[in-house]
């Protein structure tokens, strides 16, 4: 469509050269007018597509300043054409540069391009522009991303209609689109229109790959972290069980089980129910040690909830992982840390548990000590 309406532009200009060098005119006129429209149509004939690929080439290359500077001023000449073509081939150009502005940190000039493109592409086709689609899936992550949940539901809700109506209502990139802006709804607290996001797209990535899909499984879990959120911890266990079970069934890095592992272990252990915590919690305690090394801070993390779970059920072993804990947020912090007065408190409880009083008062000393030295 767009290279039809350059073309057609192109044609007008010769058409209109060969009319008036065909009247009597002045010689130097005739220079004149035939400069001016050659330029013209020589303007017209640059293919945007090809100027765009130099752009990407050079930030490739790294060459982000000579990128960013030809960009800018081909989007200069662009924006002073008033044909239709003209604007489309300048909304191309401005999600081009509206990539290398965001990798640069240049949200402000991001938010302007992708704004200004969507308006030119909405206006001159509508939302079943595929580029159109593109852009309004990027200025509505943008918005997420900078935590304006209002601006970003707006720019969401258009980009759902539009992928719904390029794509088909039962498509996999509606499943996505779905899932972004639950999110965003969830962060609205409109949590049952998240709700209705997320079965949308349950349903359709069932329905395009299967039930023991790892996508299947990564919507599962985003619904268990919605049921939790509302308190509605057996939707929320039922959804984290059916994740943990696909997860195990496909296996690899596709799927990431320790989510669905550590919530569970929480919910398990705010419920009282310390032996499945404890169960949980090993289990994702040995996934974190073996990706990252057990001098980690989340294996701290973990170990410490482990020690929490065992000494509630009196256990020995509680002990043990209270020490490691507090031995990494040593090395990691230092002596003198929050995080270790807290562990410290926790194995004042488990000997207090077990009528050790003598240890469970050394571990309140130095708890005090720590948090008085810390102001907390």
């Amino acid at each position: 469509m767009v290279f039809f309406e350059s073309f057609v532009t192109k044609i007008m200009y010769l058409n209109l050269f060969n009319i008036v060098m065909n009247k009597v005119m002045k010689k130097s006129v005739k220079v004149i007018l035939f400069y001016f429209l050659i330029t013209q149509f020589l303007c017209f004939s640059e293919n945007i597509e090809e100027f765009n690929k130099k752009i990407v080439a050079l930030y490739s290359e790294n060459k982000i300043p000579e990128a960013l500077t030809l960009g800018d001023e081909k989007l200069i000449s662009l924006k002073q054409r008033e044909d239709v073509a003209g604007k489309l081939d300048a909304s191309s150009l401005m999600v081009i540069l509206s990539v290398i502005y965001r990798k640069e940190g240049n949200f402000k000039k991001v938010e302007e391009l992708l704004t200004d493109a969507m308006n030119i592409r909405e206006k001159s086709i509508g939302l079943t522009d595929n580029l159109l689609n593109k852009i309004l899936y990027n200025l509505a992550s943008l918005y997420k991303a900078q935590k304006r949940f209002s601006d970003s539901e707006v720019i969401y809700d258009k980009t759902l209609k539009s992928t719904e109506e390029i794509y088909g209502a039962r498509n996999s990139d509606v499943a996505n689109v779905a899932r972004s802006y639950s999110e965003v709804k969830i962060s609205l607290e409109k949590y049952e229109e998240a709700l209705a996001l997320l079965n949308k797209a349950k349903e359709i990535i069932i329905k395009e790959n299967s039930e023991n899909h790892y996508k299947t499984a990564e919507v599962l879990i985003d619904l268990g972290l919605l049921f939790e959120k509302l308190k509605k911890y057996n939707e929320a266990e039922e959804n984290f069980l059916k994740s943990i079970a696909i997860c195990e069934k496909v296996g690899g890095d596709k799927c990431d089980i320790s989510i669905p592992l550590k919530r569970l272990a929480l919910i398990y252990k705010e419920s009282g129910e310390y032996s499945k915590s404890e169960s949980f919690y090993k289990r994702v305690l040995a996934i974190r040690e073996k990706g990252f090394g057990e001098n980690d801070l989340e294996v701290a993390d973990i170990l410490h909830e482990l020690g929490v779970v065992c000494s509630k059920q009196k256990k020995a072993d509680a002990i043990t992982y209270l020490n490691k804990s507090k031995g990494i947020y040593e090395k990691l912090f230092g002596e003198n840390h929050a995080n270790i007065a807290l562990v410290l408190s926790d194995i004042e409880d488990y000997y207090d548990s077990i009528d050790n009083k003598e240890e469970a008062e050394v571990s309140r000393k130095k708890s005090e000590a720590i948090l008085l030295k810390t102001n907390k």
